[in-house]
Parts: structure tokens; C-alpha cells; sequence
């Protein structure tokens, strides 16, 4: 089984978090691919009543877009040192176990798999991967709340606007990603995304 932060987070609070760490409040700039931010606990689980000391949870480090860069290249020369084809699509996501996974059929399935199980860091990488996915769009989220608001919709509806919105998001991320051509595809790039922009 591969060791995973066990903490059981609020993704809009990360990600209010996550825009506030690399561009100030909410009201600055909105593009997420700023500096790596190391979070602590306390700063993540800002709404916690918990004890940060009673649940001894690392440091989050967050990738940005250099980060998954370079790990892209990593993953592809991992790939090609196996003999697998980047070219042919690899649909990735994370399983119950924390193993990195391979969905439907691939011709290289079990040696791609085997190759995440035999190296942590990939497994690492992959994870932190979508995790910037999924935080990039939900900062996104946060700003598109920050706006909604300036613009006179409610707290209320606002706020029930992002907590649907952030679920969503974190839907769609846990269907994990495309890997092909050397490359991810953002989970959050086609039509499956566009409620956001017109819910109220």
C-alpha cells in the first residue's frame, strides 16, 4: 500500500489557500502556475477545530506547472526505458490502495503499472500531478466566487454556487488523467466544466 496524507481536507479551503499562497487574496491575480507553495497543516486546515500536533500530517507540496514539466519528461523517459509507446493514449488514476492504475484496456497495462508500483516517486509525481489540476481549477472556482459576490449574488447563493462547483471538480479529478505525446491532458479541458461559468 503506498503512504498517502491521510487528512480528510475541504478542497474549496485548499484551494482558497492555494490562491492566497502564490497571488495574495482572492482578488489579485488569477493564474495558478506561480511559485511551488509548501502548506503546512495549520495553514491547509485553516477551519479545522482539530489539533494540528495530534494529527502529525506532513508538509503539502504543491507542483506547478515547471514542476509537472519536468516530471512529464521523467514519465516519458521512464516509459520509453520499458518500452511502452507514449503515443498510444495511457489513462491513469489512483485506486483505494493508493496505486497508481491504469483504466481500460492498454496493451503495456501490467508492466505501466508495475513500473508506478516499482518507483515511488512516480507514483509521487502522478499524484502531486493531478492534485495541480485539481487545485488550478478550483482556485479558478475561488475567484469566480470573489467575482460573483462583487457583483451582488448573496453570500448564500454564492457559496452554495462554489460548494457545488468544488464537488464537481473533484468529481471529474477523481477520474484521474490522460497521459500521451509526453504530455496530460487537464481533466478540466472540455465541455464537462462549463456549468460552472453559468450556474447561480
Amino acid at each position: 500500500m503506498v503512504s498517502t496524507v491521510g487528512a480528510s481536507v475541504s478542497s474549496t479551503a485548499i484551494a482558497s489557500r492555494y490562491t492566497a499562497a502564490t497571488h495574495g487574496p482572492l482578488h489579485g491575480k488569477n493564474d495558478a502556475d506561480g511559485d511551488r507553495v509548501s502548506l503546512s497543516a495549520p495553514a491547509v486546515i485553516a477551519s479545522s477545530s482539530d489539533s494540528v500536533d495530534s494529527l502529525g500530517l506532513p508538509s503539502i507540496k504543491l507542483f506547478n506547472a515547471s514542476d509537472v514539466a519536468e516530471y512529464q519528461q521523467t514519465l516519458t523517459a521512464a516509459l520509453k526505458a520499458i518500452g511502452v509507446d507514449a503515443d498510444t493514449p495511457i489513462k491513469l488514476a489512483t485506486n483505494g490502495e493508493g496505486e497508481v492504475v491504469v483504466r481500460g484496456s492498454h496493451p503495456d497495462k501490467k508492466a505501466i503499472e508495475e513500473l508506478f508500483e516499482s518507483d515511488m516517486n512516480l507514483r509521487n509525481g502522478y499524484v502531486q500531478t493531478q492534485n495541480h489540476f485539481l487545485f488550478k481549477k478550483l482556485a479558478s472556482l475561488n475567484a469566480q466566487w470573489a467575482k460573483k459576490i462583487e457583483q451582488g449574488l448573496s453570500e448564500e447563493a454564492a457559496g452554495l454556487w462554489l460548494l457545488n462547483a468544488a464537488k464537481l471538480a473533484t468529481g471529474v479529478s477523481s477520474n484521474g488523467l490522460t497521459f500521451h505525446g509526453a504530455g496530460f491532458d487537464s481533466p478540466f479541458g472540455d465541455n464537462r466544466m462549463q456549468v460552472y461559468d453559468s450556474y447561480s
